[in-house]
């Protein structure tokens, strides 16, 4: 059976991962306990023969975090703590280490969002870029077939098991056989479809991939959330630069700092960081004063709200009851009346409603 725990881990340090308590997982390996959880998941079917024959037969691999093929733009994504302690992998797996591009968008994507993502696809195959998607219906599976046909590489990460989702591959074992195609996942091989499990499975897009491109999002949804969390950490996000009239949150993304891209599907050379642009002023300047002044010296600017500027560009969109869990001292009637009158701020139409911070591009000159 330990001879089938390294099969199923690809790593000679499998079995120790697998049999050491918690508090060693915790110390040594720097285990959650969502991670731990996972691991006893793991360590149940993997002393099933059933599943480690089925898994070989397969050709299913498994790898852990000390396992060289581990990737490591995952792992510095996600942090030690919340990285998939197993990933199980279909495919060349060598695709892991290349240069990715991630292209993600709605299900129900307009014809306009479909062909951008046809021509951006075409744009980053040439450029020897993997494209990494979801595979859901929409932008997801548009982006893989569109790389495929123009002899591309693409990497799919699963929203469930690899063994319960291998009847929707038939169509792919051709690419899977030759090099051009991995399937991901980071959940029990047997596990089934859940909403939690496509929102973990995007993270793990944005982990996997170098530069993410949104051809379309609305304002709830995989999409928007694993944007949220893109943007939180300063990934770098192309969004498609929507038409007047479009119904979509395309441009609320890119008010939060996305880049823009137009229906020519040409990303620039050089992306520009959502966190700070170099030819951008500062969103403010402290001083041994007050907090700074905002982009207008004639505007008188309060302490609070500095604190909720300083609040929404470290962590992002927030609900007004987001803001009031992080500023205890500001009442939530200041709070809202706050990022109504102050110019930087935008609310966005979700549910709840959250306040965010205009694009740096927009927010006028410099108070220097």
């Amino acid at each position: 059976s330990i001879a089938r725990l390294n099969f199923l881990l690809s790593q000679s340090s499998a079995e120790e991962l697998l049999n050491s308590s918690d508090a060693t997982l915790r110390s040594k390996f720097g285990c959650s306990q969502q991670m731990i959880a996972e691991l006893k998941m793991i360590r149940k079917s993997a002393i099933d023969p059933r599943l480690v024959d089925r898994l070989a037969s397969e050709n299913i691999r498994a790898v852990i975090p000390s396992d060289a093929l581990y990737p490591a733009r995952l792992r510095s994504y996600l942090g030690i703590y919340a990285s998939p302690p197993v990933v199980f992998a279909l495919g060349d797996i060598s695709l892991l280490g290349q240069s990715t591009g991630g292209i993600v968008g709605a299900r129900e994507a307009s014809e306009k969002s479909l062909d951008f993502t046809r021509m951006l696809v075409r744009h980053l195959v040439p450029k020897d870029q993997v494209i990494v998607s979801g595979f859901a219906r929409g932008v997801d599976r548009s982006a893989l077939n569109e790389a495929l046909a123009h002899l591309g590489k693409s990497i799919i990460v699963l929203p469930q098991g690899l063994i319960s989702f291998l009847h929707h591959l038939k169509p792919y074992i051709k690419p899977i056989g030759n090099g051009s195609l991995l399937v991901v996942s980071q959940f029990h091989p047997l596990a089934q479809f859940k909403a939690e499990y496509a929102k973990a499975r995007n993270k793990v897009i944005y982990g996997l991939s170098d530069t993410v491109y949104i051809p379309e999002t609305g304002a709830t949804g995989g999409t928007w959330s694993g944007a949220m969390d893109g943007i939180r950490k300063h990934k770098k996000i192309y969004v498609r630069r929507p038409d007047v009239g479009e119904v979509n949150a395309n441009q609320q993304l890119i008010n939060m700092g996305c880049t823009p891209v137009g229906m020519d599907a040409r990303p620039p050379e050089a992306p520009q960081s959502y966190q700070q642009r170099p030819d951008s002023p500062q969103l403010f300047r402290e001083s041994d004063k007050a907090y700074g002044l905002f982009h207008s010296a004639e505007r008188k600017i309060s302490r609070n709200e500095v604190s909720i500027v300083k609040a929404l560009r470290r962590h992002g969109p927030q609900s007004l009851d987001e803001l009031k869990g992080l500023l205890k001292n500001i009442s939530a009637e200041d709070i809202m009346t706050l990022c109504k009158a102050c110019p930087e701020i935008i609310s966005l139409r979700t549910k709840p409603i959250q306040f965010t911070l205009q694009s740096p591009s927009d927010m006028g000159d410099s108070p220097e």
